[in-house]
């Protein structure tokens, strides 16, 4: 009697073990742009390429990257969960618009303060390079007095990885002109060639909005 009492007990152990077992390994989730959750293991998981689910009834479906608004996978070594990165969905080729702000540091006997903002719009041709037009509006000087300069310009800018957090450079030249001048200091400024070289981070990979920052 003892005997099959461990029995039937050792046995619903073993079965409760395997149960959480099954639970632990068909947890990963994959959220859908229409909604969806769906829950199973993920066989294979690269962004921008299809992804490959088992689900608990052992049924294996796969999923295009444009369906797929982002994963939760589960590290079983760990224990522990971990969201995955959003597929990347970032347009290398194509019109885009940039609009940036910028703060504008000067020193002269004191330091200055300035603000500033440009916008750009041009065509990507591929990941590495893109090229565009712009219009930039910047003041200096602002606790003596101010100094606002409107520049139109080119631009070249490219993407140095194919990552949702990836290094970008941008070079813009073009023709600045000062124009509400109100310093008595600054009355024979001119209009003049500019130049403006920069490298930066390029913070998501959505196919509408990113957020950038650059030196």
């Amino acid at each position: 009697m003892k005997i099959r009492a461990f029995a039937i007990v050792s046995f619903l152990l073993l079965y409760a073990a395997h149960v959480k077992a099954q639970q632990s390994t068909f947890s990963d989730r994959v959220y859908l742009k229409n909604g969806s959750v769906m829950v199973g293991k993920i066989l294979y998981y690269q962004p921008n390429d299809t992804l490959q689910m088992q689900l608990e009834s052992t049924l294996i479906i796969h999923f295009a990257p444009n369906d797929v608004k982002k994963v939760k996978m589960t590290e079983l070594a760990q224990g522990k969960t971990s969201r995955a990165e959003r597929p990347y969905a970032f347009k290398e080729r194509g019109m885009y618009d940039a609009l940036s702000f910028n703060v504008n540091l000067g020193r002269s006997t004191v330091s200055h303060l300035g603000f500033g903002f440009q916008n750009v719009i041009g065509y990507q041709f591929n990941r590495l390079v893109g090229t565009g037009l712009g219009i930039g509006y910047d003041a200096y000087y602002l606790n003596n007095g101010e100094s606002n300069v409107l520049s139109i310009f080119g631009e070249y800018r490219g993407y140095l990885s194919k990552r949702n957090t990836a290094e970008y450079w941008t070079f813009a030249a073009g023709y600045g002109q000062p124009m509400g001048i109100k310093n008595d200091n600054l009355t024979n400024l001119k209009g003049s060639f500019m130049l403006q070289p920069t490298i930066g981070y390029r913070f998501g990979a959505s196919s509408r909005y990113n957020f950038f920052a650059d030196l």
